[in-house]
C-alpha cells in the first residue's frame, strides 16, 4: 500500500502543469504589460490612439519555445495549422477579403505543455479522474501597420485542469484549448474598440 501512495504522489507531481510568462523577443514592450489575472499580462493603448478599423489581418502563428521540447518541434507544422484556424475561425468577424486592414495580428507560441493520453487513462482508471494536464504560452500583439503602433500586447499563459475531460486524452488537447480561450480574448478586445 504505501509503494501504491509513493507513485501516486510522483503523479501528482511530475502530472501538474505550470504555464509561465515568457520573454523571447517577440514583442517590445513587456515593461508595459500588466498582470491583469492569473493567466494574462496585458497592455491596451489609450482609446485615441485606435483609429477606424474594420478588419484585421491575421499573420501566421509562429513558434520561439523559451525551452527546448523535442516533441512539440516534432509535430509543430500540425499543431501550426490548428492553432491558425483556432484564431482564424475565432476572428473571423474581422475578417474582410474586399478591405485592407491597417491592424495586424501577429503572434507566437513560445511554450507548449503536452499531456500523456496514456498516463490519464491510467490514472482515470485507477483514480477515477486524468491528472495530466497542460497548458500554452503564447505571445502577442496587434499593430497598427500605418504608423507600426502597438494598441494591445499579451503574454497569455495557461493551464489547463483535469476539469477539461475530453482534452485530457489528447496530447495537445489542453493546449488547443487554451489557444483557443485567448482567441475569444482578443475578440472581445476588438468587440470594444
Amino acid at each position: 500500500m504505501r509503494h501504491i501512495c509513493i507513485n501516486i504522489g510522483l503523479v501528482l507531481l511530475t502530472a501538474c502543469s505550470s504555464m509561465q510568462p515568457t520573454e523571447t523577443g517577440f514583442i517590445d514592450n513587456y515593461h508595459q504589460l500588466k498582470q491583469v489575472d492569473e493567466r494574462q499580462l496585458r497592455f491596451i493603448a489609450p482609446p485615441e490612439q485606435w483609429r477606424q478599423f474594420d478588419s484585421v489581418k491575421l499573420m501566421p502563428v509562429t513558434i520561439s519555445l523559451a525551452e527546448e521540447r523535442n516533441r512539440v518541434m516534432e509535430d509543430w507544422s500540425e499543431q501550426r495549422e490548428i492553432i491558425q484556424k483556432i484564431f482564424t475561425d475565432t476572428l473571423a468577424p474581422f475578417d474582410s477579403a474586399d478591405s485592407i486592414s491597417p491592424l495586424e495580428f501577429k503572434f507566437t507560441v513560445s511554450d507548449i505543455d503536452t499531456t500523456s493520453p496514456i498516463l490519464n487513462v491510467i490514472t482515470t482508471l485507477a483514480l477515477l479522474f486524468p491528472l495530466d494536464n497542460g497548458g500554452i504560452t503564447i505571445e502577442a500583439e496587434l499593430v497598427d501597420s500605418l504608423n507600426n503602433q502597438r494598441l494591445a500586447s499579451w503574454v497569455w499563459f495557461e493551464d489547463r485542469s483535469m476539469l477539461d475531460l475530453f482534452e485530457s486524452y489528447s496530447t495537445y488537447g489542453h493546449a488547443e484549448l487554451a489557444a483557443k480561450h485567448f482567441a475569444d480574448e482578443v475578440k472581445e478586445i476588438l468587440l470594444q474598440h
